[in-house]
């Protein structure tokens, strides 16, 4: 089983029109006035609920965690959790493996 440390993670719930051949997706994150902006992102190794970001996402981005799609672009969203400001649960730095 492969192993990386110190990478950027999310859950795969967050992702939307992946495509596990090419390791592509797409998801929601929030502007500085909390609007959603879709942005494509580059995938690694899962493993279980979580998936590497290898491409596309920032640490420091916003996440939306729940509801993406339901989203469009520049939709205003209401953030519930600013316990982690910038990171939705499960977003963070750790190791994946598959």
């Amino acid at each position: 089983m492969e192993k990386r440390e110190n990478v950027l993670t999310l859950p795969k719930s967050v992702l939307m029109n992946r495509d596990m051949l090419n390791h592509t997706a797409g998801l929601f994150v929030l502007d500085s006035n909390s609007r959603a902006i879709r942005k494509p992102v580059e995938t690694g190794l899962s493993h279980e609920d979580v998936i590497e970001i290898t491409m596309g996402l920032a640490e420091t981005d916003r996440v939306v965690a729940r509801g993406g799609f339901n989203l469009k672009d520049g939709d205003p969203v209401q953030i519930v959790n600013r316990d982690r400001p910038g990171q939705p649960d499960g977003q963070k730095r750790t190791e994946a493996g598959n």
